[in-house]
This record gives structure tokens, C-alpha cells and sequence, in this order.
């Protein structure tokens, strides 16, 4: 799978903000709830509803049904959807190839409405909280291997989730994406384990930030990673750097609070990866409990 921005819509993206491509539909099946759920009949095509918004949600082909599964939590990016999510035979095979559990946020106005964003929707975190804790009363979550990683405008959001609902996901995956303006100077969601993805010829969500518009602007990657060390007590400079499937990766692993940090550059412009999933899922596994 890969996802790269389209110059055709770049005059749309500086009125407003990121997009990506729409990925491959296939057909897709619903979905039999947990045994026992007892709830709204939603999975995979229909959407699950709570209080502020609506998800999509798949378990991995093959599940028995009451083992605890890993979960993703993925979002998807500007003008896409959670069926853009769960359409996509990267994903759906993603899952399950590795027994996981597959959720997929939709955004309101196929946008995000985070701090900062053109979106002002809802509260996403209120509406984050709330399909946690109905995906919980559905499936057997395994917690300690539930992470949220998302492309574009959706990985901004997973940069704020990690910022504010640190203590409610095991691990966090961005990718192409950042803060916004004004970018957050210190995080209460606690210290974090987070590694982020981004080239560095990306002309949609720049390293550096760039205006969307006259009102808004992406931030700095790096001024991001500045204030998660900060959070995570890691030092200045990274303790390690090395090459990753074709990623300069650097990695942070002394930190003060146990946390890993991980910045990984690939030379390319806006664009999400199969393998970059993979490495991140590979990552998440190997950190400690």
C-alpha cells in the first residue's frame, strides 16, 4: 500500500488542510459482534454509534471469539473516511496477519477537529473516550497492546491523542502528520512511547510546518519532538541512530520515565507505506510491559 499526496489538489489543501488518497475499495462483510455484546448490530460496513460520532470496528479473520486481541486504533486522513479505512486490503490484510483488532474513528466533516485544526466539530478526545469504551463492552481488548497510529491529518491526531490520552494507549504510531499552531509546550496525558514516520520532502505537511490558509499552520516535527522529550525525561541528543528498512531512524531509550522516543526520515514526500505499519506494529511488541 502507499498513499502520496496529488498535485491536482494542492490549491484545495491551502484553503483548508490535508488530504490523502482514497484508498482500494473491496467488498467487505459485516462482522458478527463479541459473543454476548448484546448491542447495536455494527462492525466492519455499518457504523458503530456512540454519543458524539461513529466507528467502524473488525477482528481479525480466524478469531476464536474470546481470546484478548491487540488493537489498532487507526484515523484516517483529510476528506477520507473510517470505510476508507476498512476498504483497504492493506488493512484488512494487516489484521489479520497479526491477530489484530481493527478500529476505525470516523471523522465528522471527514475531518479532525483537534487543537489548532480548521475542524471544529466536536471534542475528539470526549469522542475518543467514548469508542474506547465501547469497543471494550464489545471485544476482550488485550490493553497492553493497544496503540493508535494514523496518515496525514490523521496522524495529527494521533500526535494529540498521545499528548493528551497518553495514559489511555499503550503506544503511539504517527505518520506525515504534526502538531498544529499554537503547538503544545508541555503534555497531561503523561509520558509516552511514540514513533513517529515523515519524509522530508514532504510538501503537504512539511517538516518545518507550513499557513494553511490566513488563520492556521502546521507545526514543527521537530519542535514536537522537543516537548515529548520533555515529558519523557529523554536526553537532548538520541542514543541511537540507525538504519531501518530504508528509514534513518532515531531512537531515544534512556529516558528518564522508561519511554521510548522515535523519529524515523525516509527521503520521500507524503506518503504512508505498508512497511511502515509493519515496523511500527514490530516496535510496539518489543516494548516493555
Amino acid at each position: 500500500m502507499s498513499r502520496k499526496s496529488r498535485p491536482a489538489h494542492v490549491a484545495a489543501l491551502l484553503i483548508l488542510a490535508l488530504f490523502s488518497l482514497v484508498p482500494v475499495s473491496l467488498n467487505a462483510q459485516v462482522l458478527t459482534l463479541a459473543p454476548g455484546a448484546g448491542r447495536q448490530d455494527c462492525g466492519s460496513v455499518v457504523r458503530c454509534k456512540v454519543a458524539s460520532g461513529e466507528y467502524l470496528v473488525r477482528p481479525p479473520r480466524g478469531w476464536n471469539g474470546r481470546s484478548p486481541l491487540p488493537t489498532l486504533m487507526f484515523f484516517h486522513g483529510y476528506q477520507e473516511s473510517a470505510e476508507s479505512v476498512m476498504e483497504d486490503r492493506f488493512f484488512r490484510d494487516f489484521a489479520d496477519k497479526n491477530g489484530i483488532l481493527l478500529v476505525a474513528p470516523h471523522g465528522e466533516g471527514r475531518t479532525w477537529s483537534y487543537p489548532g485544526s480548521p475542524g471544529h466539530y466536536r471534542d475528539e478526545f470526549a469522542f475518543v473516550r467514548a469508542v474506547l469504551d465501547d469497543v471494550t463492552k464489545r471485544y476482550p481488548i488485550e490493553t497492553k497492546r493497544l496503540w493508535a497510529s494514523g496518515f496525514s491529518q490523521g496522524g495529527s491526531m494521533v500526535w494529540y491523542l498521545a499528548c493528551e490520552m497518553g495514559d489511555r494507549f499503550r503506544a503511539f504510531a504517527p505518520v506525515s502528520g504534526a502538531f498544529w499552531l499554537p503547538q503544545p509546550t508541555s503534555c497531561k496525558g503523561g509520558p509516552v512511547d511514540l514513533r513517529h514516520v515523515h519524509g522530508t520532502n514532504d510538501d503537504t505537511v512539511p517538516m518545518t510546518g507550513r499557513a494553511i490558509g490566513l488563520r492556521y499552520r502546521q507545526g514543527d516535527v521537530l519542535e514536537g519532538f522537543r516537548t515529548l522529550r520533555a515529558l519523557d525525561g529523554c536526553p537532548a541528543t538520541p542514543d541511537t541512530v540507525a538504519m531501518e528498512d530504508g528509514l534513518r531512524c532515531e531512537s531515544w531509550i534512556s529516558c528518564s520515565s522508561g519511554k521510548q522516543l522515535k523519529l524515523c526520515l525516509h527521503p520521500g514526500g507524503h506518503a504512508m507505506e505498508a512497511s511502515y505499519l509493519e515496523a511500527s506494529w514490530a516496535w510496539v511488541k518489543s516494548l516493555k510491559d
